[in-house]
C-alpha cells in the first residue's frame, strides 16, 4: 500500500495531510506522485497517517523484531 492508498484509507484529503505536515498542497501532490521527499517530511506524514515510513513509502510490512 502506497502513500495515496494510506491517505485514502484514513479518509483524508491531500489538503488535510499537507496542512498537518506543514507543507504546501503542491509539495504534497509531488510527494504522492513521485514518492520522493526528505526523511523529516516522510516521518511527519507517516505519523499523520499512522503508518511506518517503510509501509507508506516502500510498501513493506515490517514483521515484529525479535
Amino acid at each position: 500500500m502506497g502513500l495515496k492508498e494510506f491517505r485514502m484509507k484514513r479518509g483524508m484529503t491531500q489538503e488535510q495531510v499537507a496542512r498537518l505536515a506543514d507543507i504546501s498542497l503542491r509539495t504534497y501532490q509531488n510527494i504522492e506522485k513521485n514518492n520522493n521527499t526528505t526523511l523529516k517530511t516522510a516521518r511527519n506524514i507517516s505519523l499523520i497517517l499512522c503508518g511506518t515510513i517503510e509501509e507508506i513509502f516502500y510498501n513493506e510490512v515490517k514483521e515484529d523484531c525479535k
